[in-house]
Protein backbone atom coordinates (compact mmCIF):
# COMPACT_ATOMS: atom_id res chain seq x y z
CA UNK A 1 0.00 0.00 0.00
CA UNK A 2 2.49 2.42 0.81
CA UNK A 3 4.67 1.61 -2.26
CA UNK A 4 1.33 2.36 -4.58
CA UNK A 5 0.91 5.71 -2.34
CA UNK A 6 4.57 6.68 -3.25
CA UNK A 7 3.89 5.97 -6.59
CA UNK A 8 1.12 8.42 -6.98
CA UNK A 9 3.18 11.29 -5.02
CA UNK A 10 5.99 10.61 -7.88
CA UNK A 11 3.39 10.52 -10.55
CA UNK A 12 1.75 14.21 -9.07
CA UNK A 13 5.07 16.13 -9.21
CA UNK A 14 8.09 16.48 -11.20
CA UNK A 15 11.91 17.23 -9.62
CA UNK A 16 13.55 19.86 -10.53
CA UNK A 17 16.67 21.27 -9.16
CA UNK A 18 18.32 24.37 -8.62
CA UNK A 19 22.10 24.54 -9.17
CA UNK A 20 24.26 27.68 -7.82
CA UNK A 21 28.18 27.13 -6.84
CA UNK A 22 30.29 28.89 -4.36
CA UNK A 23 33.81 29.08 -3.33
CA UNK A 24 35.09 28.19 0.36
CA UNK A 25 38.08 28.41 1.67
CA UNK A 26 39.88 27.46 4.82
CA UNK A 27 42.92 30.02 6.14
CA UNK A 28 45.24 29.96 9.10
CA UNK A 29 46.40 33.18 9.43
CA UNK A 30 48.64 32.35 13.12
CA UNK A 31 48.51 35.31 14.75
CA UNK A 32 49.89 34.58 17.82
CA UNK A 33 52.98 37.74 18.73
CA UNK A 34 56.66 37.27 18.47
CA UNK A 35 58.59 35.39 19.75
CA UNK A 36 55.80 32.31 20.15
CA UNK A 37 55.52 33.19 15.87
CA UNK A 38 58.17 33.75 13.82
CA UNK A 39 58.71 36.59 11.44
CA UNK A 40 54.96 37.94 12.42
CA UNK A 41 55.45 41.45 11.10
CA UNK A 42 56.59 39.98 7.94
CA UNK A 43 53.59 37.94 7.74
CA UNK A 44 51.08 40.39 9.06
CA UNK A 45 52.22 43.14 6.47
CA UNK A 46 51.66 40.63 3.70
CA UNK A 47 48.29 39.88 5.21
CA UNK A 48 47.89 43.78 4.78
CA UNK A 49 47.78 43.36 0.87
CA UNK A 50 45.86 39.33 1.20
CA UNK A 51 42.56 40.08 -1.21
CA UNK A 52 39.46 37.03 -0.04
CA UNK A 53 36.56 39.05 -1.64
CA UNK A 54 36.58 37.07 -4.43
CA UNK A 55 35.80 34.28 -2.04
CA UNK A 56 31.97 33.23 -0.97
CA UNK A 57 32.89 31.72 2.48
CA UNK A 58 35.97 32.24 4.15
CA UNK A 59 36.97 30.29 7.51
CA UNK A 60 39.43 32.27 9.31
CA UNK A 61 41.42 30.77 12.26
CA UNK A 62 44.21 31.79 14.51
CA UNK A 63 43.15 35.24 13.80
CA UNK A 64 43.91 36.06 17.59
CA UNK A 65 43.29 39.85 18.88
CA UNK A 66 46.42 41.57 18.27
CA UNK A 67 46.48 40.09 14.79
CA UNK A 68 42.45 41.06 14.08
CA UNK A 69 42.98 44.61 15.49
CA UNK A 70 46.11 45.36 13.30
CA UNK A 71 44.32 44.34 9.94
CA UNK A 72 43.32 47.14 7.89
CA UNK A 73 40.19 45.40 6.10
CA UNK A 74 38.75 43.79 10.06
CA UNK A 75 35.36 45.63 9.25
CA UNK A 76 34.77 42.75 6.87
CA UNK A 77 35.61 40.16 9.47
CA UNK A 78 33.07 38.36 11.73
CA UNK A 79 34.17 37.39 14.94
CA UNK A 80 32.34 35.74 17.45
CA UNK A 81 31.55 37.64 20.74
CA UNK A 82 32.95 35.68 23.76
CA UNK A 83 35.58 36.09 26.85
CA UNK A 84 37.94 34.00 25.33
CA UNK A 85 39.88 34.27 22.49
CA UNK A 86 39.18 31.59 20.04
CA UNK A 87 40.96 32.96 16.91
CA UNK A 88 37.60 32.00 14.64
CA UNK A 89 36.55 34.08 12.38
CA UNK A 90 34.34 34.58 9.40
CA UNK A 91 34.35 36.72 5.99
CA UNK A 92 33.44 36.48 2.32
CA UNK A 93 31.40 37.92 0.18
CA UNK A 94 27.63 35.53 0.94
CA UNK A 95 25.75 37.73 3.68
CA UNK A 96 25.46 36.39 7.16
CA UNK A 97 21.92 35.46 8.24
CA UNK A 98 23.25 34.79 11.90
CA UNK A 99 25.64 36.99 13.52
CA UNK A 100 28.35 34.02 14.03
CA UNK A 101 28.54 32.43 17.82
CA UNK A 102 31.09 30.86 19.88
CA UNK A 103 30.56 27.79 20.86
CA UNK A 104 34.03 26.62 23.41
CA UNK A 105 34.63 23.35 23.88
CA UNK A 106 34.21 21.62 26.77
CA UNK A 107 37.40 19.16 26.14
CA UNK A 108 40.80 21.03 26.06
CA UNK A 109 44.31 20.52 27.18
CA UNK A 110 47.47 22.01 28.19
CA UNK A 111 48.03 25.63 27.24
CA UNK A 112 44.79 25.48 24.87
CA UNK A 113 42.49 25.71 27.54
CA UNK A 114 43.58 29.76 27.80
CA UNK A 115 42.90 30.28 24.32
CA UNK A 116 39.25 29.78 24.26
CA UNK A 117 38.85 27.49 20.94
CA UNK A 118 35.61 25.98 19.68
CA UNK A 119 33.45 25.81 17.06
CA UNK A 120 32.10 29.46 15.61
CA UNK A 121 28.44 28.98 14.33
CA UNK A 122 26.81 30.85 11.59
CA UNK A 123 24.49 31.15 8.22
CA UNK A 124 24.92 32.23 5.21
CA UNK A 125 22.34 33.11 2.08
CA UNK A 126 23.23 30.96 -0.93
CA UNK A 127 21.61 33.11 -3.62
CA UNK A 128 18.42 30.97 -5.61
CA UNK A 129 18.74 28.23 -3.74
CA UNK A 130 18.23 29.26 0.50
CA UNK A 131 20.29 28.90 3.67
CA UNK A 132 23.44 27.25 4.46
CA UNK A 133 24.76 26.14 7.56
CA UNK A 134 28.71 27.66 8.41
CA UNK A 135 30.96 26.02 11.08
CA UNK A 136 34.44 27.33 11.52
CA UNK A 137 36.50 25.35 14.25
CA UNK A 138 40.56 24.29 15.42
CA UNK A 139 41.03 21.38 17.09
CA UNK A 140 43.58 20.64 19.63
CA UNK A 141 47.05 20.71 18.45
CA UNK A 142 49.51 17.75 18.85
CA UNK A 143 50.08 14.11 17.82
CA UNK A 144 49.60 13.06 21.50
CA UNK A 145 46.19 15.11 21.36
CA UNK A 146 44.47 12.25 19.76
CA UNK A 147 41.80 11.44 22.59
CA UNK A 148 40.76 15.18 22.74
CA UNK A 149 40.16 15.94 19.24
CA UNK A 150 37.83 12.70 19.76
CA UNK A 151 36.06 14.54 22.21
CA UNK A 152 36.24 17.76 20.43
CA UNK A 153 34.48 15.64 17.55
CA UNK A 154 32.05 14.47 19.28
CA UNK A 155 30.65 18.14 20.23
CA UNK A 156 31.12 19.14 16.77
CA UNK A 157 28.83 16.71 15.57
CA UNK A 158 26.53 16.68 18.10
CA UNK A 159 25.88 20.65 17.53
CA UNK A 160 25.89 19.40 13.55
CA UNK A 161 22.96 16.99 14.57
CA UNK A 162 21.09 19.80 16.78
CA UNK A 163 21.08 22.55 14.10
CA UNK A 164 19.99 19.98 10.95
CA UNK A 165 20.21 21.93 8.44
CA UNK A 166 23.27 21.58 4.59
CA UNK A 167 26.13 22.66 6.41
CA UNK A 168 29.70 23.27 5.43
CA UNK A 169 32.49 22.31 8.23
CA UNK A 170 35.94 24.10 8.08
CA UNK A 171 38.42 24.31 9.75
CA UNK A 172 42.00 23.17 11.17
CA UNK A 173 41.45 19.57 12.33
CA UNK A 174 45.16 18.91 13.37
CA UNK A 175 44.22 14.78 12.06
CA UNK A 176 47.54 13.20 11.84
CA UNK A 177 47.64 10.20 9.26
CA UNK A 178 49.83 8.08 11.50
CA UNK A 179 47.30 8.33 15.01
CA UNK A 180 44.89 6.08 15.68
CA UNK A 181 42.57 8.13 17.36
CA UNK A 182 42.52 10.36 14.86
CA UNK A 183 41.87 7.20 12.12
CA UNK A 184 38.97 6.50 14.22
CA UNK A 185 37.75 10.16 14.32
CA UNK A 186 38.02 10.51 10.98
CA UNK A 187 35.68 7.35 10.59
CA UNK A 188 33.06 8.64 13.26
CA UNK A 189 32.89 12.04 11.11
CA UNK A 190 32.18 10.08 7.93
CA UNK A 191 29.69 7.56 9.21
CA UNK A 192 27.88 10.81 10.21
CA UNK A 193 27.27 11.94 6.87
CA UNK A 194 29.91 14.45 6.91
CA UNK A 195 31.92 14.12 3.35
CA UNK A 196 35.48 14.99 3.68
CA UNK A 197 35.49 16.90 0.12
CA UNK A 198 38.93 15.99 -0.97
CA UNK A 199 38.57 12.69 -0.40
CA UNK A 200 35.12 12.71 -2.57
CA UNK A 201 36.94 14.53 -5.14
CA UNK A 202 40.13 12.03 -5.24
CA UNK A 203 42.71 14.36 -4.71
CA UNK A 204 43.81 14.31 -0.93
CA UNK A 205 46.25 17.18 -0.45
CA UNK A 206 48.39 17.85 2.71
CA UNK A 207 48.58 21.48 3.69
CA UNK A 208 51.38 21.17 6.44
CA UNK A 209 53.90 20.80 3.89
CA UNK A 210 58.22 20.71 4.54
CA UNK A 211 58.17 23.95 1.67
CA UNK A 212 56.66 25.87 4.29
CA UNK A 213 59.32 27.39 6.61
CA UNK A 214 57.20 27.83 9.97
CA UNK A 215 56.53 23.76 10.18
CA UNK A 216 57.88 22.21 13.35
CA UNK A 217 60.83 20.30 12.34
CA UNK A 218 60.63 16.27 11.60
CA UNK A 219 56.80 16.63 10.43
CA UNK A 220 55.63 17.01 6.76
CA UNK A 221 52.67 16.12 4.69
CA UNK A 222 49.85 15.83 7.14
CA UNK A 223 46.03 17.00 5.54
CA UNK A 224 45.00 18.93 9.11
CA UNK A 225 43.49 21.51 7.36
CA UNK A 226 39.83 20.11 5.98
CA UNK A 227 36.38 21.28 4.77
CA UNK A 228 33.19 19.14 5.26
CA UNK A 229 30.08 18.98 3.60
CA UNK A 230 27.02 17.68 4.94
CA UNK A 231 23.56 17.90 2.88
CA UNK A 232 19.93 17.45 4.09
CA UNK A 233 17.23 16.28 2.57
CA UNK A 234 15.86 20.13 0.64
CA UNK A 235 19.43 21.00 -0.35
CA UNK A 236 22.22 18.89 -1.77
CA UNK A 237 26.26 20.14 -1.52
CA UNK A 238 28.69 18.87 -4.16
CA UNK A 239 32.42 18.96 -3.84
CA UNK A 240 33.28 20.22 -7.26
CA UNK A 241 37.12 21.33 -7.02
CA UNK A 242 39.63 21.06 -4.57
CA UNK A 243 43.04 22.86 -3.90
CA UNK A 244 45.92 24.05 -1.43
CA UNK A 245 47.39 27.35 -2.10
CA UNK A 246 50.50 28.83 -1.48
CA UNK A 247 51.78 32.22 -1.02
CA UNK A 248 55.58 33.74 -2.36
CA UNK A 249 55.46 34.78 2.30
CA UNK A 250 53.41 32.04 4.17
CA UNK A 251 50.56 33.50 6.80
CA UNK A 252 51.19 30.51 8.73
CA UNK A 253 52.78 27.01 9.22
CA UNK A 254 49.41 26.52 7.13
CA UNK A 255 48.74 26.02 3.49
CA UNK A 256 45.24 27.58 2.96
CA UNK A 257 42.54 25.15 1.12
CA UNK A 258 39.91 26.29 -1.03
CA UNK A 259 37.29 24.29 -2.52
CA UNK A 260 34.36 25.33 -5.34
CA UNK A 261 30.88 23.53 -4.07
CA UNK A 262 27.52 23.59 -5.94
CA UNK A 263 24.61 23.89 -3.75
CA UNK A 264 21.43 22.21 -5.12
CA UNK A 265 18.01 23.20 -3.86
CA UNK A 266 15.45 20.67 -4.67
CA UNK A 267 11.95 22.06 -5.73
CA UNK A 268 8.64 20.28 -6.59
CA UNK A 269 6.60 21.45 -9.63
CA UNK A 270 2.71 20.30 -10.08
CA UNK A 271 3.04 17.64 -12.84
CA UNK A 272 1.79 18.89 -16.64
CA UNK A 273 -0.18 16.38 -18.16
CA UNK A 274 0.91 17.94 -21.40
Amino acid sequence: MLALLLSFSAAAENLETVPAEISVVSINIWGLAWPIARQRGQRMRALDTLDLTAHDVVGMQEVWRGAYRRIPWRDRIHRPQSRGDSGLALTGRLPLLTEPTLIPFVASAGVERLKGKGILVSQVAVPDVGPVWIYVTHFQAGHRAGAVRAEQATELLALVEENQGPSIIIGDFNLYQRSEHDAQTEQRLAAAGMQDIALELGAPQATYVAENPYIWEGEDGERFDRIYLRSSDEIALEAVEAAVLSYEVPLSDHQPLTARIRVIRSTRQPHSDR
